[in-house]
């Protein structure tokens, strides 16, 4: 069995860091997604996970290696893997996102047969929509772009260029809601009316090409598969809204069978943390 734990640690995530790594030895994962790592907190997760036996990787180490730093006041988000198993990223360009830091990749080498890794945070909507609505339409504009961008990538990545089964996750920032009768709803309804006759066709196929047509590429939804649409969760809440939103995801090649997945919420210590995500996964 492999056992999958992402979790976006929100703001780099000093709040939870010791919770977490007090729980590892219990939750016993073998391979572990983090969104949200800053640079000046990525080697306190870096340091302990590989001292627990674990091989890391992060996309500040990467964009050093490569001389891609990541510029911009959007940019001090990374992301880090750590696996049981030996791992080697793959190329961060090959995606064509427009923050290649949101996607890392890697090859891991299981026992059973190599498989690829990936996991991505999407950035969010609602700053866009913050700036466009302040007056700063263009920086809004190209804001909301990077979302759709960012699908758009991750799609061709996980559709192409590989025969070896893949494993998804991370924080999607999407869908808004789910019916039990497996209807999906997006946030293409929240683009700035402005901006919807350009866009809004674009952002509805963009989020649903990952959430649900990743499924036509044999990559399915971890949580659904074992859950269906009847069971109702979610990763993160809205402070002000309360909104709850499932954000947080898990998608896996046929070649894998879903024993289980669930979501574990003691890493929620207040409305801007998120939830984590565990898959249990047989094979490959």
């Amino acid at each position: 069995m492999t056992r999958v734990l992402s979790l976006n640690i929100t703001n780099g995530g000093q709040a939870i860091h010791q919770p977490f790594l007090a729980s590892l030895e219990d939750l016993a994962p073998d391979l572990i997604t983090l969104q949200e790592v800053r640079r000046d907190t990525a080697a306190a997760w870096c340091a302990p996970l590989a001292a627990a036996g674990y091989q890391v990787v992060d996309t500040f180490e990467i964009a050093r290696e490569l001389g891609t730093p990541h510029p911009g006041p959007f940019r001090m988000d990374g992301l880090m893997i750590a696996s049981r198993w030996a791992i080697s990223p793959l190329d961060p360009l090959r995606a064509g996102l427009p923050w290649p830091e949101r996607l890392l990749s890697v090859t891991a080498d299981h026992p059973t047969g190599p498989f690829e890794l990936h996991t991505v945070h999407v950035p969010n909507a609602s700053t866009g929509i913050s700036l466009f609505r302040k007056g700063q339409r263009e920086a809004g504009r190209e804001r909301l772009m990077k979302k759709l961008e960012t699908f758009e990538g991750v799609h061709r990545a996980l559709t192409q260029g590989s025969e070896l089964p893949r494993i998804l996750t991370g924080d999607f920032n999407t869908p808004h809601t789910e019916s039990t009768d497996g209807r999906v709803r997006y946030w293409e309804h929240s683009c700035p009316a402005a901006l919807r006759p350009e866009l809004a066709a674009r952002w509805l196929s963009a989020e649903r090409s990952v959430i649900e047509g990743l499924g036509e590429h044999g990559l399915r939804d971890a949580f659904r598969t074992a859950h269906g649409y009847v069971a109702s969760a979610f990763s993160w809440e809205h402070g002000s809204s309360k909104n709850r939103c499932r954000y947080d995801h898990v998608f896996a090649s046929s070649a894998f069978d879903v024993i289980a997945c669930d979501y574990l919420h003691e890493f929620r210590i207040d409305s801007s943390h998120h939830a984590a995500i565990v898959a249990d996964l047989s094979g490959p």
